[in-house]
Parts: structure tokens; sequence; C-alpha cells
């Protein structure tokens, strides 16, 4: 599979953590590098500024999918980011979704929504015979064991399979996220 989007859920405020603000930079620089378009939920605060200027050291263009809710009309952003601007969060999930891939950092409610409404799109995908796509949760220091566990415990017991979770992978870097989508590259 040819990987030429990228969409990104992260945290929109730093959480206590530093090392994940410096993986979500380097998660940018190095998307940045091999992805066409990264897109992420817009605005320039928190890890999603720390996206974009991971981006902004390279080539690439960005996405920012901003719900009306939290756009702001006097916000600029950098020449390279695009703004789109939904109305609803069904129409925001649906931007998401055309991308070819997934890579989830660390984050709040909103993060965790967005990626597993991604999962659930890649569930329907099994039983329509579609391919699923990649979800790739950056778990520095640990982060989404919690989440991790709780997949295995589905599986266990008999409420998901490894056919339905084929293609959600825990990884510990921004360097081992993006060697799963180009691998040719590293």
């Amino acid at each position: 599979m040819s990987v030429k989007s990228v969409s990104v859920f992260t945290g929109s405020k730093h959480g206590k953590d530093p090392l994940i603000s410096a993986h979500v930079i380097q998660l940018g620089e190095l998307l940045g590098q091999q992805a066409q378009l990264v897109r992420y939920g817009g605005g320039q605060y928190g890890y999603l500024k720390d996206l974009m200027n991971g981006v902004s050291n390279t080539d690439a263009k960005m996405e920012a999918i901003i719900s009306s809710a939290y756009y702001k009309e006097d916000e600029q952003y950098p020449e390279f980011v695009s703004v789109i601007k939904t109305v609803t969060d069904i129409e925001r999930n649906k931007q998401f979704s055309l991308s070819d891939a997934f890579i989830v950092t660390a984050g709040g409610d909103g993060t965790i929504a967005e990626a597993t409404h991604m999962q659930y799109q890649n569930v329907s995908a099994t039983y329509s015979n579609t391919p699923q796509k990649p979800i790739i949760f950056v778990n520095t220091n640990d982060y989404f064991n919690g989440l991790r566990t709780q997949y295995s415990k589905a599986i266990e017991d008999g409420y998901s399979d490894k056919e339905r979770q084929a293609n959600l992978h825990f990884v510990n870097s921004p360097t081992d996220a993006v060697k799963l989508l180009y691998p040719k590259s590293f």
C-alpha cells in the first residue's frame, strides 16, 4: 500500500511528560519527509503546534481539519497549512478518514475518540471486504499501555478478534511508527 497522506491525532495541550512533545515534533519531521500530506486537528497550541512545527522543516503540506466550534477567524496559519473548516464532527471525521493511515500520540478524550472512530471504520471494512488502514499508537513512556491491554482483553474475552485488530499497532517511538508506513525509507 502506498501511503501518501497520514492523519495524526494528538493532544491540544501539553501533558506532564516532556518526551511526548519531543516525540510529536520528531514525528512531524519524519512524516514531512515521507508523506505528501499530513492532516491534523488544527490549532496552534499543545502537541498540535508541535506537530506543525515538525512538519514546517520539510516540504510536506498539512491540512488543519477544524470543527466550527473551535475555529477562530483571527488565527493565522503558515503557508504550508490549508485550513478546512467543518460544521459537524461527522464531516470532520470524514476528512480525517480520507488519509491512508493514522498515527496517534498522547492526548485526551478527543484524541482517543478520533482514534477509536478510525478503528470502528476498520472493523466495518472487514465486513465489506475493503482494506483496513493502519492505526499506529506512539506509546511514549507506556502512555497507551492501558488501551493496548483493553484491546487484548476484547480478543481474550471473545468480543473482538485478530482480524478486526490486524492494523492496530503500538510502537515506542516516532521512528518506529514511520518505519511501519515507509519501510523502504529506513
